[in-house]
């Protein structure tokens, strides 16, 4: 759900007069009606695994103590915040797909030395001898 809130043009004519129908068409509620009804709209999918009873009993005890309403928001929650480190971690290192193509671009095609990289890596050599 990108914008919960409506632009004008979605609003209808009844919800836009400057005094307030208390009794009937409110614009708030025409909001609200709207967003539970994008909310409604979202696909969903189910993730199933398998743990043992004392894995099971271990999440849970860390759910209630973190103030969790369920295991699943509490498996959920802790899911999410490391996929996010651990993404961030990888933006920070690549921070844009033209950042990646070029890095992969140079492991992949590495370009053939040049005369001053040569020149440079017989001197490196030529100390180590010594």
């Amino acid at each position: 759900m990108d914008n919960a809130w409506p632009d004008t043009e979605t609003i209808p004519e009844w919800s836009k007069s400057k005094s307030m129908n208390l009794y009937g068409n409110n614009p708030y509620i025409y909001l609200i009606r709207k967003i539970l009804r994008q909310m409604s709209t979202k696909q969903m999918t189910r993730f199933d695994t398998r743990i043992s009873i004392e894995q099971k009993a271990y999440l849970e005890k860390a759910a209630r103590l973190g103030g969790y309403k369920t295991l699943s928001e509490f498996i959920l929650s802790s899911a999410k915040n490391t996929a996010d480190q651990i993404i961030e971690k990888n933006d920070l290192i690549l921070a844009t797909e033209k950042d990646r193509e070029v890095f992969f671009h140079a492991l992949l095609h590495p370009a053939k030395p040049n005369a001053r990289l040569k020149k440079a890596a017989h001197r490196y050599k030529e100390r180590l001898k010594k």
